[in-house]
């Protein structure tokens, strides 16, 4: 039988929580603003971007030499130079006036626009200038030779980056290159970061006795505006039921998707799932996960806007932030392409037991020792925020296996 069903618990497993929650957070369409080139950068496109204009927009030298019709060079050696008449000097950031004819040779910087009648340029360093007013030519060059054609790199009305696609420091170069100011992207989605806890504090305040910092607020932040989010956090919840409702509505109203961390484990103060409940249609859609660290995560989708309940522990948080957050953040955004995972193969340096009725995510260290790449458990305890600062990266064991070998190859999700 299949573990999942055997599961005393009645968790559902990770792959099918991920179904569910983003099959039913299929439908959100983000919205389009107008930002300048330069404040663009990991934004997501919203539109197929074509090419206005030839590039390069003239035929221009790819070096510093002379401007010459190859035909006269074809016969160039050192032992025998053939010698130009040097007509000139291409002015740089203008159209040239000046036309190349049969053995002419005209002064070319680098970028400067080939005039008339020259089809190549033959480079400094194979010439020789005699007097002032000839050039020898010691190398014989090919029609086309250190020259970028009109149109060469792009055509008017070529495609060049789809909608959809992050934009990256490279495309940003090739829209300038285009002459573009301004691109149309997808609204970066804002996300609401609710955190609560009686005994929870902000960081910068003095711990009194049964106090601990608020860890989630900032650190959920931190990885929302990472890929692509924009968080909007509130003060800390109180445990108060009533609160927590009012300020979990206006965080709905004031969101395109909720993130709360805290009150998700099955005890007399789980108030979470019962809130959720309350904000709207269908509510909550998955309560449990057969993972570790996670398994309290709440998934649920209220007044058409996806919400997650994330466990108080800052390391389940961020674990399960990783697997639902951060895959629901690139399809607000409007990004086409799946999550891509970096990831890294190695050998186990230790073995590994697990649950097999669950997913588990262990931190691992990476290091390479005599050319192979060695994976490294870090076994702990589930709330030590410092042993995932002091990793590489997560090993997932799959649900159904219970036991990792030394020495066997696993795949490592890089941080």
């Amino acid at each position: 039988m299949d573990p999942i069903m055997e599961n005393q618990s009645g968790l559902i497993s990770l792959d099918e929580a991920r179904r569910i929650f983003f099959l039913e957070n299929s439908s959100f369409q983000p919205q389009r603003e107008q930002v300048k080139i330069l404040d663009s950068l990991n934004r997501v496109l919203a539109i197929d971007i074509r090419s206005p204009i030839n590039l390069p927009p003239f035929s221009r030298s790819a070096m510093d030499g002379y401007a010459v019709k190859s035909k006269d060079t074809l016969p160039a050696s050192q032992e025998q130079p053939v010698t130009l008449r040097l007509i000139g000097e291409v002015a740089m950031g203008s159209k040239t006036d000046i036309s190349v004819h049969h053995g002419e040779a005209a002064l070319i910087h680098t970028g400067g626009m080939i005039p008339d009648g020259a089809d190549s340029v033959i480079i400094l360093e194979n010439t020789s200038r005699k007097k002032s007013i000839f050039v020898e030519v010691q190398t014989p060059v090919n029609a086309g030779e250190n020259v970028l054609e009109k149109g060469e790199d792009v055509k008017t009305g070529d495609f060049l980056v789809g909608e959809g696609k992050r934009i990256i420091v490279e495309d940003i170069a090739g829209f300038l290159g285009i002459g573009m100011t301004d691109i149309e992207v997808y609204k970066s989605p804002v996300i609401a970061v609710l955190s609560s806890g009686d005994e929870v504090i902000p960081p910068g305040k003095v711990l009194q006795p049964g106090q601990i910092y608020d860890i989630n607020t900032g650190a959920l932040s931190a990885f929302i505006r990472k890929h692509g989010g924009v968080p909007k956090s509130y003060p800390i919840i109180s445990d108060n039921p009533s609160e927590l409702e009012r300020i979990a509505k206006k965080a709905l109203n004031d969101a395109d998707a909720v993130v709360f961390t805290a009150g998700s484990s099955a005890s007399e103060r789980d108030i979470t799932a019962e809130i959720i409940a309350k904000l709207g249609a269908p509510g909550v859609l998955v309560h449990g996960i057969a993972v570790r660290p996670g398994k309290p995560t709440i998934l649920a989708k209220c007044n058409e806007k996806p919400v997650i309940g994330l466990p108080g522990n800052p390391v389940s948080a961020l674990v399960i932030a990783r697997l639902f957050l951060k895959p629901l953040i690139h399809r607000l955004t409007g990004l086409n392409q799946p999550a891509i995972e970096p990831e890294l193969v190695g050998k186990l340096s230790k073995p590994v037991s697990s649950d097999p009725t669950k997913d588990e995510f262990f931190p691992v260290k990476i290091s390479i020792r005599e050319g192979t790449c060695w994976v490294e458990p870090v076994f702990f305890k589930s709330n030590f925020i410092f042993n995932l600062t002091r990793s590489d990266g997560l090993l997932r064991v799959p649900i159904g296996v219970s036991d990792q070998a030394k020495g066997c190859n696993v795949s490592v999700m890089l941080f």
